[in-house]
Order: structure tokens, then sequence, then C-alpha cells
């Protein structure tokens, strides 16, 4: 019955109907009220129960334990005198996964040899309060006791259960167990505290792991060279309701042995640690043992890093990258943004940075809405000033080619040619280059004419690679058959012209002749290229000629060259401008390809392509799911030394001066050790000695600064005072600055080489590798590189993670490339490193085959085309290892250095700065295009070349990383004279 249902008759006359009055509420509230008030007495009256029974109970266990210790006394025997060394006290703190909470005592049954009395007294002292050698004390606050008593043939274990306290429901506790194991005593005493939460998973779960024995053949002690020798036998056994753990350890001078299979593998204890639940706690251990561990929280980071990173299952000696990259690795990018909201919201924001922010803010927000005719309008408006398509029966009497090539120089759709920046060896300054268009895949640079075909047939590679052969070369072939398939490409160009409207001037037969004119004369230009590998390696072997601009405008007059640079540089040129050429041969073609070509046909297939790349990257949405970060690296690309101010303006001025005073300090020590190893050398005789020593000791490292911020506010201020952006406007933004910041880059023609105009136009200052040019002395050392260094951490880190890096620069010096400038070897010098950098060279064979995510591929690669990167690796590692004979006096990381040696934790540290994720046709891609191979190839080939690194990890003959038999690393190598030179 609802309240509308006391309605019992109808009013008359205009009356209001009699209603009962509704106290349904008051009773319900009193109803509840009742019910509480029983609650609360039935809670109070369980409350006092329970008290009462755990008293009752830890009574029983106090007299209990009181029996036991005295029965323990009466059958002591007659005692040894013993000592105590503080070195054997360890801390095992045992994590047990449970699901089920529930009270759970913790009894433990150690064997060990007799104790005297007199020990037993010293053990009893150290409980009332121990003092570390850090000077911290543990007091006996919560510590209970058990004790064993052991006979000639017979042990007799009392054991005291040891519960938490304040015990609250649903929760219970484990005491932590820390045992002291003293020889010749016949009895041990051993300390229990700081309860550990506890879950179980199952009503019965037995689990027993054994560490080797130390009679097991063939153990490796993987510890530390200084650690004194420790022998201690344990025998646990957790009785935990009802779950069992019982570990039987034997440590032979070291915490944890590494025992090495027969075929040269290495078994790994963190896998057994893991199962048994214990992670081994050397911090405790270095409070009583004296070892130096590092405490910081950085040491704790990078243990952690390195132990998640590593795939426990793979032998070191086998596969070496996926042992030290095959976990769970995350490598941590910097952490400053120069694009937070407030450095744009300052009060004094200079002009550059508010233009800065403007041009990322509209990227960002472009594809916010998506208006096609606005867009459309936008994009036609740039390319009718670069110029007009022209149709049939028209001609372009004022059509200039110079013009014309200039400005596609500057959007950066030139596709025959490109221009670019290097640095002249004779006079020290900038000079301009001319070289063949990139046809590697290595950079997919989105304003490239070719980059969608060659995302594309990444894709398709990857997708088609599992059902391919497993040869690299064949996957590698099929992708560059892939990209010579040019139908997408050219019915993308037909789409785009039509879409700018110009499609209704042209004829059908118009189109028509324009895409044969791309196809037949422009892009079969690149089937008669080299191969990418062959034009990579011209390029990095640096193999051009130098000319004069008037040499080159005699043979190749059919641009104006003097104008060309002008106009794109905004300086004036003369004929004795030096001017870099690369494959001349494929510029004669070129230039006499254009001389013959219809001038129409060339203006209206240039305007298609550009068409085709303002259309695809501009109109078209793109980047909606990772816009912003898309953004801030198109404006870091073209707004390079306005990124540089702010990383210097975000800097932490006293903290980067000891990170940069710790850099330059590592690098000299990292020359003087060179040095010295170039001392005494069969090969290399007094003149050639002293040579390279000299352009090792005038290599002037630059590092980045942040005290030179208001000299480089003034200079961005005026370079950027001609540059107009608007919030909102981002194509025409796109525009502009793409053709200030080329212009601005060519203009370093003919200026001195120096740190400041380096790091503005060629150092990504977020970058951790060096940046040089092979002709010039100086190096420069991004930020991203000095912000790696951490005093906290021990040398071995800081070597593997920052020194690496820094020796490489000396490595380069050295390399096939670095030895032709300003170093002159004498013949039988120059013969032995012709022969050195020969045998490097082939060495790449070595690795064949090679692993990638559990498959094996053969390959056939350019030798020579990572040549210089692999001597200078190797080199950099040779002159690491001579530092480690201190290695065993730095500090201990957390956790990990209960299993491996400082040494081999640099051997992980080192390999994990390699680690990427890649798909495999990238992998393949670099391997083939690349003067720096894939991450799995640097390792194998840098440690494979390391007899340290073999003898640290005891790899055997015929394991993967042993293939490398002649190791050799400059500066260490063999004699050639003319009386062997034939036979070698």
């Amino acid at each position: 019955m609802t309240k509308k249902s006391y309605d019992v008759s109808t009013g008359r006359n205009g009356e209001t109907s009699p209603r009962r009055s509704d106290r349904s509420f008051v009773l319900c509230l009193c109803t509840m009220l009742v019910i509480l008030t029983i609650c609360i007495l039935l809670l109070l009256v369980s409350s006092r129960w329970c008290n009462f029974g755990t008293t009752e109970k830890k009574d029983d266990t106090s007299k209990m334990a009181y029996d036991n210790l005295q029965k323990s006394k009466e059958k002591e025997s007659s005692p040894k005198n013993s000592t105590i060394n503080d070195d054997h006290v360890h801390k095992l703190s045992d994590i047990v996964n449970i699901t089920k909470m529930s009270i759970l005592p913790v009894t433990t049954e150690i064997n060990v040899d007799q104790m005297s009395t007199e020990g037993m007294k010293n053990f009893i002292d150290l409980r009332q309060g121990v003092t570390t050698e850090q000077g911290d004390i543990v007091t006996n606050t919560d510590w209970t006791e058990s004790t064993t008593l052991h006979g000639n043939n017979k042990s007799d274990t009392i054991k005291i259960n040891s519960l938490e306290r304040n015990t609250k429901k649903d929760v219970t506790t484990m005491p932590e167990t820390t045992i002291i194991s003293i020889k010749g005593a016949d009895k041990i005493t051993y300390l229990t505290k700081k309860p550990i939460v506890q879950n179980t998973t199952k009503e019965k779960n037995t689990t027993e792991q054994k560490y080797p024995s130390k009679n097991t053949d063939q153990i490796e002690a993987t510890t530390l060279k200084e650690r004194e020798k420790l022998t201690t036998t344990k025998k646990i056994e957790h009785k935990a309701a009802p779950a069992t753990t019982e570990v039987n350890a034997v440590i032979e001078g070291k915490p944890i042995s590494t025992v090495r299979d027969q075929d040269g593998s290495t078994t790994d204890d963190f896998g057994v640690i893991t199962q048994v639940g214990i992670l081994p706690s050397l911090k405790f251990e270095s409070i009583k043992s004296g070892l130096n561990l590092c405490n910081s929280s950085k040491c704790d980071l990078i243990a952690a890093r390195i132990i998640s990173s590593m795939d426990l299952s793979k032998a070191p000696c086998e596969n070496f990258y996926e042992f030290a990259c095959g976990g769970v690795f995350g490598k941590k990018k910097m952490e400053m943004d120069i694009f937070s909201s407030r450095i744009f919201e300052e009060e004094m924001v200079p002009d550059f940075v508010a233009k800065f922010h403007s041009f990322y803010h509209s990227c960002v927000t472009h594809e916010d809405m998506f208006h096609y005719d606005k867009r459309i309008g936008a994009a036609k408006k740039q390319l009718f000033n670069i110029g007009s398509f022209q149709f049939d029966g028209q001609t372009n009497k004022t059509f200039d080619i110079t013009v014309f090539v200039a400005k596609l120089i500057l959007f950066k759709a030139m596709p025959l040619f490109e221009v670019d920046v290097d640095v002249d060896a004779d006079t020290n300054k900038y000079i301009l280059k001319l070289l063949m268009p990139d046809q590697t895949s290595l950079e997919l640079d989105h304003w490239s004419s070719l980059s969608e075909i060659k995302r594309k047939c990444l894709r398709e590679t990857d997708e088609n690679a599992m059902k391919s052969p497993s040869d690299l070369t064949s996957l590698y072939r099929n992708f560059r058959g892939c990209q010579k398939n040019y139908s997408d490409y050219l019915d993308s160009i037909e789409t785009a012209v039509k879409e700018f409207g110009f499609y209704s001037n042209l004829t059908q037969k118009g189109m028509f002749d324009i895409r044969v004119f791309i196809e037949f004369e422009i892009l079969s230009l690149f089937d008669e290229l080299d191969p990418p590998t062959n034009l990579q390696e011209m390029k990095v072997r640096h193999r051009y000629e130098v000319i004069k601009l008037e040499q080159l405008k005699k043979e190749f007059p059919l641009i104006q060259w003097e104008n060309l640079f002008t106009m794109i540089s905004n300086l004036n040129v003369n004929n004795d401008t030096l001017i870099q050429m690369y494959n001349r041969k494929y510029f004669e073609d070129v230039f006499r390809g254009l001389s013959g070509w219809n001038r129409r046909l060339l203006n209206n297939a240039f305007l298609a392509i550009l068409a085709n790349s303002l259309y695809e990257n501009t109109i078209l949405p793109v980047h909606r799911h990772s816009r912003v970060e898309f953004c801030k690296k198109q404006t870091q690309e073209l707004m390079p030394d306005i990124a540089n101010y702010l990383y210097k303006k975000l800097t932490s001025t006293e903290e980067f001066e000891d990170q940069s005073k710790f850099v330059e300090t590592m690098y000299n020590d990292l020359k003087i050790q060179f040095d010295k190893s170039l001392e005494n050398l069969e090969w290399l005789d007094v003149k050639s000695y002293e040579s390279v020593k000299k352009k090792i000791d005038g290599i002037n490292l630059a590092l980045f600064r942040n005290d030179d911020i208001l000299s480089e506010m003034v200079l961005l201020n005026t370079s950027y005072a001609a540059l107009e952006l608007v919030l909102n406007g981002y194509q025409d933004n796109l525009f502009n600055l793409m053709k200030f910041r080329r212009r601005n880059f060519f203009s370093l023609q003919g200026e001195k080489v120096t740190p400041e105009n380096m790091f503005r136009h060629f150092v990504d200052v977020t970058g951790e590798e060096p940046v040089f040019f092979y002709t010039n002395d100086i190096v420069c050392i991004p930020y991203g590189l000095v912000k790696k260094v951490a005093k906290e951490l021990p040398a071995y880190i800081t070597m593997a993670q920052v020194g690496f890096s820094l020796a490489k620069i000396i490595g380069h010096a050295v390399d096939p490339i670095g030895i032709r400038y300003k170093i002159q070897l004498n013949e039988d010098a120059n013969s032995s490193y012709i022969n050195f950098a020969e045998q490097t060279r082939d060495m790449v064979v070595l690795s064949n085959p090679i692993h990638f995510r559990e498959r094996e591929f053969s390959f056939t690669l350019n030798n020579a085309l990572s040549e210089t990167e692999r001597i200078a690796e190797n080199t950099a590692l040779g002159l690491l290892t001579k530092y480690f004979t201190t290695f065993g006096n730095e500090s201990l990381l957390p956790w990990i250095s209960n299993k491996y040696s400082q040494e081999k934790i640099f051997f992980l540290a080192l390999a994990q700065e390699f680690c990427r994720d890649i798909s495999l046709t990238q992998f393949v891609v670099e391997a083939y295009e690349s003067h720096v191979l894939p991450a799995q190839f640097r390792i194998e080939n840098i440690l494979g070349n390391s007899k340290e690194f073999l003898e640290q990890f005891h790899c055997r003959p015929g394991s993967a990383m042993t293939r490398i038999e002649d190791r050799i690393q400059f500066p260490n190598i063999q004699l050639v004279t003319p009386d062997n030179r034939d036979y070698l």
C-alpha cells in the first residue's frame, strides 16, 4: 500500500478529503537506532573476548620460550672459545607471495659449527644495541630469540615463534630474520626483526631451491676482487602455515656464484632468487662486512634499470645484446621542456622566443579544425610565389631556370640535387657543397618528395618479413624493388594537381605529358644512381673534389651559379668561391639532360612535385594522434638556434658547471691514458708518434655553455627580426620559416668555424653524441651528454654512459678518415695502419649470421661503410678497459653487485646505452644504408674485439661472442714492413 491509497473518501462541497497521518518515517528511524545499538554491544563483547584469548596465548608462548631456553643451557656441552666476526652477519629479506592474509609465525633452523659460551655472551651483548661502522644503533626492540643446540651426532632444535604484537584484523606479518653464523660453536642464536607482510596464494605450496655447492665443478666467482673470503653454510626452513620454503646456499668468497654450463653459457642466479622470493640485501650486508655501497637514489635507479633491462634467459657469450637489452627497457629522455607555457608567460619575453612559440602553437592547433578550401588557398598562394603552370600553347618568355631552381632549393623541393654546408680543411671556414639527392631511407623527412613511398615500402616489407627467407640481403632487395614502383606516387601527383584546380586548364594529354616527363626523365635518373649504400659511403669517406665557382660556371652553364648562390644565402660570391662537389659524373648527366629538356614540361613537372608535397603535408590532416610531439620536433629542426638558447636559459648554472668540469676532467684523463698507450709501440716511429699525439692534444672540446646567454639573446633578436609569423597560420608560417631557415643556414658560407655557430646550426642540444667535423679540431659536447653525469654514481657506470662517447672522439681522430687530416705517418707506419684498417673492415662478416628477435639472419654488407665507426668504437673500449684496475675501489650498486663484479656491470651498462626497439625492416635498412650499424652488430663488434670482456664472462672458443679471433684495437696493431708486407 502506498501513500496515495490513504484517500478513503471523496470531499464534498469542495472540502478536503480526510487523510490518516503518515508515521512510517519515524518508525523506520527508531528501528534503525535499535539495530545500531545492538551491533555496538556485540562489537564490545567480542573485542574483550579476543583480547583475553590473545593475552592467554602470549603468556603460554612466553612460558614456553623460558622453558626452552633453560633446557638449552642445561644441554650445553663443554664450550670452546670463539669470537664473533661481524663480517659473518647477513641479512635475509624473505619476501614470499601470499594472497590469503593470516598470522604466520616463522621458524628458522640453522646448522652451524659449535659456539662457545663466551661467544654466546658476545652475541647477547650485540643484541642490547649493535653499533655499525656507519655509526647506526640497532636496538633490541621487537627482537626474539631462537637457539639451536648441536651434539656430536644429532641436533636438538628449539623453535620460538615470533608474532607481530599489534596485529590488525585480516593483516598478518612475518618477522625478518638475521642469522649470525659462527664457526666453532655448538649453538647459534639468531635475531628476528622488522615484520614483513605476507600473502599466501595456495593452501599448500612447497618450494625447494638450492644454490650450487662449493664442491660443484666449474664455479665462477663473480664479485669483487678485494672482498675478503667468507664461507657460510645456511639451511633455512620457513614454516609458514602451511607454505614452506627451503634454501640451501654455499657461498665461497662472494655472496652468489655463477655456474657455467658445459657449453660456455652462464646460469643466472637472478632467476632462482625471483622464484624463491628472496631479494639479496647488499645494503644490510655492507653494514657488517665493511663493503662500500652506494646508497644514493641514483644508484638505486641505475641498478634497477640495469636489472630490469636484462633478459636472464639469454647466455651472455652467445647474444650479449639480448642478454643486456632483452628485458623491459625504457630509456629516460631529458626532462627539461623548452615548450613549457611558463617560458612564454614571462613579462620580458624576447621577440624571437615569441616567434618560436607562435610557430609551435600554430602547428599544434592546425589540426583542431579542418577547413579544406582555406588550406587549398594558402598552399596555392605559396605555389604561385615559386612559379605558375604553363598550359598547352602558352609560353613564358620570362621563365628563368636559375630563379626557379633557387626557390625550389629554399623550399627543399629540388628533386635533382641538394645543396649543403661543410667545412673546408684548408681554410677552416664553412663551404657550400653539391650532392646527389638523398636516396637513403634513414631520414623519412615528411617534406621529401619520395617520403611516402619509403614509408609504404617499410611497412609492406615489415609485414612480409616473417614469410621471407632468413636473409637480410633478400629483404633489402625486396625493399629497394618496392621503392622503384612509382605508380602510387604518380597517382598522388595527379590528384594533388587536380585538387589545386589546375586540372581544368590542363587537357588530359597535358597531364599525361607531365606524368610521363616525371617518370622517364626525372625519376629515371634515380635508377642510374649508385645504390644508397655506395652513395652513403661516398659521403662518409669524403670522396669529393673542390672546385672554384668559375670552373662550375664553365662546365655547367645552364644555371647562373653566382646568382643562384647569392639568392639562397644573401651573400655575395665570386669566381674564387670554393665549392665541394660529390660525384661529378652524376652532375654531368643531370645538366646534360636539363639542357635538352622542354622548358615548359620541366617547369610543370617541378611544380607538380612541389604541389604534391604541399598537399600531403599541409592540406591533408596528418599526425593528429601525435601532433604535439611532431610539432616539437619540427619547431626545433627549423629553429635550432632558439632551442639552443632556451636550454641555456633553463639550465641550472651551479649544477651544470660541476657537470661540465667533470666531463672536461674525464676527457683530459682519457687523453693522457691514450698518450701513454702510444709509447714504445713497434709499428709507430718517433715522428709518427709525435704527429698522432699533436693531433690528439690539439682537439678543442667545446662544451655546451650557459654563461653567454646575454650575447646569444642579442644575436638572435637581430637574426630573427625579419621573420614574420602569425599565431594561427601554420601553412604560411611553415613556408616562411623554411625559406628563412635555409637561407640563414647557407649564409654560413665563408664564416670561420666557431663553437657558437656549430651549436646553433649543427648540434641537437638534447643529443648524447659529440658533434664534430673531421676537417676541424672543434668537438661539441651537447647538453644531453653532460646531463648524464652524476657524481653519486661509481666510476664504472659513468665511464660506460659518458666516458665511452668521450673516448670515441679520440677514436675518430685516428680512424681511416681522421688519420688523413693533420697526421703524418712514415711508410712503414702507414702500411701498418692500412693493414689494420683492412682487417677491421672485413671483421663484420665474422658476425654472420646475426640474431634478431629469436631469428637468425645471414647477410652480405658493404663492409667499408661502417669501417670508421667500428674502428672508433673499438679504440674507445680499449681505452676504457685500462681503468679496470681502479674499478675495484669504487662503490657497489645495490642488488646487482651481489651477482656481478664492477667490470661486468660496466659492460652491461655500456651495452644498455645501445638498447633500441626497432622493427626488422628498420634493422635491415640501417645495416645496409647507415655508417652506424644497428645495435646488435655494434655490440658484437665492440665486445667481441675485447679480450677483457671475454675474460670477465669466461666466453669459450666457439661461442658467438668469440667469432672475432684477431682482436685488434688501435693503437695495438701489427707492424708491416717491406719484408712481411706480401705475407699479410
